[in-house]
This record gives structure tokens, sequence and C-alpha cells, in this order.
């Protein structure tokens, strides 16, 4: 039976889930049907789009993503990028917190490490955060080659970015908007698929409202219904 709240103690209990982080891969949470871990090999994963109409669901699944990945997955390093200075209950969540007076090194410093990966490869899998895409569009918006760049080349070198957006800002005539849409293979929609456009599926109108530990996983045109951790640890 699915728990009414998944705590992370009891989260970790299970052996599907112990069976996926000894595998090296991250258990992103329940499936709703089976109870089984829902796990990814990040290594045939290339960037993540985190996809909802609320940004309280947002910030769920993107509290739920910083935790699994640096707590559960030992070759996990998460960097978050806060242009918006909202979110600095991620910074115990992360191994590099850039705040937006930061935020203008990001690139310099991502074209570095990118450099640095080709000819040095390391063991580790980066998250790149960014739990704002509005934000960041405001901020980086004459940076769309350099984000096309690091966004398509990163992920062969263990750079990943994590994106939350709400559907009306993938609905935005933006270069950088424009270069998520056109490679989304993996995605975390916290929303009924019905009521978005931005993935295929064979949702009715029929289909029932998440609650706000449900989401789906979407991996290359098939997904799960997924339970996730509570934020309220």
């Amino acid at each position: 039976m699915v728990p009414e709240e998944l705590i992370r103690e009891d989260f970790l209990s299970r052996s599907s889930v112990q069976k996926a982080i000894a595998s090296g891969q991250i258990p992103l949470g329940l499936d709703l049907e089976t109870v089984e871990a829902v796990s990814i090999e990040v290594e045939k994963v290339n960037n993540i789009l985190v996809l909802s109409e609320q940004v309280s669901a947002l910030e769920s699944v993107i509290y739920h993503f910083s935790v699994v990945s640096s707590r559960l997955y030992p070759k996990g390093h998460v960097l978050v990028v806060d242009t918006s200075d909202e979110f600095d209950y991620l910074r115990d969540l992360s191994d590099v917190y850039i705040n937006s007076g930061l935020s203008h090194q990001l690139f310099e410093q991502m074209f570095t490490e990118l450099s640095n990966r080709k000819s040095n490869p390391k063991d580790t899998e980066t998250f790149i955060i960014i739990p704002d895409l509005g934000v960041f569009l405001e901020k980086f918006a004459s940076k769309a080659e350099e984000f096309k760049q690091l966004y398509l080349e990163g992920p062969k070198h263990g750079l990943h970015f994590v994106i939350a957006a709400t559907k009306a800002q993938l609905f935005k005539t933006d270069a950088i908007v424009k270069t998520i849409k056109e490679d989304i293979s993996f995605a975390l929609i916290a929303m009924r698929l019905y009521d978005q456009s931005v993935v295929p599926h064979k949702e009715v109108s029929r289909e029932e409202r998440l609650n706000t530990d449900e989401m789906y996983l979407y991996n290359k045109e098939k997904y799960t219904k997924v339970k996730i951790l509570s934020n309220k640890e």
C-alpha cells in the first residue's frame, strides 16, 4: 500500500529503493501502482524539465529532487542557481549555491568545468538546478547561445540542467525556451498530463488531479505516476 505521507526513513527502508541505490541509480519515488521504487540511470538522462502550473508544486518537486540526488546518490553533485534569492532553503542540500550576486559568474564557471571534464573526466554527475526559469530568462536572455552549448554538450560530460518552469513560461518566444523545448526526453511533471501539451501523452479529461506529493516521471514518451517525499520533513 502506498503510504499517505512518504518520509525519508520509510522510503530508504524499502528493498527496491536500496537495490536502486546499490546499482548506482537515483530512486525518484514510489510507483503509485506497484509501490516499488521508480529510479533512473543518470548516464542515460540528458537534462531534466520540471513542469507544473503552480509554483508550489514546482518547489515541492525541486526540493524532492535535491534531496534524492544529494543524499541518496553518492556520485551526485548539486549546484543551485538561485537568481531570485528565494530558494535559500536549498542551500543545505547543495554542494554549490549561487545567489543573484554571484550568478554573473555562472557561464564562465560552467564552461571552465566543461572544458576540464573534457580533458579530465570526473566520476561525478552534476545537477545544475534552476528553480525559477522566469527569473533565469530575465537574467540571462543575452546568453542564449552559451546556454545552448552547455545544455547540449554538458550531459555528455556529467553536467545536467534541472530546470523548473511553469506551463506559461514554456510558451514564451525566447531562444533559451526554444532550446529547452527542442530537447525534452526526460521530465518531472507535477500536473495533469491532459492539461499540458509540452510532452505527448494518452490521458483524457477524466484524469485525476495530482496531490501535492505526486508527479509524473516522463522518460522518452513513457510516463509513470510517482509518490514523492513529503517536504514537511
